[in-house]
């Protein structure tokens, strides 16, 4: 199969794609042949991201359901289809748990979980609608912190835990009617997101540096590697995958 073909003509959605990992899907989908609507509060990082691979964009927030039927509405009046809904968009916070303040926590959890589950109640029509052989596609950004926990950092890995318990309900439920449901679990990526919320951890090269060496790989996992086990798991490649939740974390669980 020629891989610049995998996703040819495949409307796809990612939220939360002006940069880091959303943005590295986004490209690499279009890559391989998929046509691109990318949602984010960022609509100049999002439109900046979707001019050069023929996508388009819109700001969207996902945590208003009029805003993602309002992205869902954008993809189908433009490429008349939605094949796959890639629910991205997130935020984090680092410190400990005591300090942390309760409206940061409301947030975190209504950007991490409400926010994919109503971007997934908008899309799920146009997606059962899809004509792609294989079926439609669902597919969340959730985290290795989604599998296991680690210090200062709870709320979000409550928000992560969540998000792996809806992708696997969801592929239990939508299943029999030809839906795929996975998720993609990176490791700590050094995007803009991981470099503006792990402050509490420690001076952010520091922090990295650490999460490097103590990966088995001793490579800090890139942008550009999670959006190559994306575009898999959205491909016919994985065709027989559903509720899969995907490690990409260079070994890190391990150590």
């Amino acid at each position: 199969m020629d891989l610049n073909q995998r996703l040819k003509d495949r409307v796809v959605i990612v939220t939360g794609g002006a940069s880091g990992i959303g943005a590295a899907c986004a490209r690499r989908y279009a890559a391989e042949g998929a046509r691109v609507v990318i949602g984010d509060l960022d609509a100049d990082g999002a439109a900046a991201v979707a001019g050069p691979i023929g996508g388009i964009a819109m700001r969207c927030d996902h945590t208003d359901a009029a805003q993602c039927q309002a992205l869902v509405a954008l993809a189908l009046q433009h490429f008349g289809a939605v094949d796959v809904l890639h629910n991205n968009a997130g935020t984090g916070w680092t410190g400990r748990f005591g300090d942390m303040p309760g409206e940061a926590a409301r947030r975190l959890l209504e950007v991490g979980v409400m926010g994919p589950i109503l971007m997934t109640q908008a899309a799920l029509p146009a997606l059962r609608r899809s004509a792609v052989p294989s079926g439609g596609a669902l597919l969340f950004t959730a985290s290795g912190l989604g599998l296991h926990g680690r210090p200062m950092i709870a709320a979000y890995a409550a928000a992560k835990h969540a998000v792996l318990g809806l992708m696997r309900s969801l592929a239990l439920e939508l299943g029999p009617e030809g839906l795929r449901v996975n998720a993609v679990c990176p490791g700590i990526v050094d995007t803009p997101l991981v470099r503006a919320t792990t402050g509490g951890w420690g001076p952010t090269e520091q922090v990295l540096e650490n999460f490097r060496l103590g990966t088995p790989l001793r490579r800090l996992v890139q942008a550009e590697d999670v959006a190559a086990s994306a575009a898999f798991l959205i491909s016919d490649d994985a065709r027989n995958l559903t509720g899969t939740a995907l490690l990409v974390d260079g070994g890190a669980h391990e150590a």
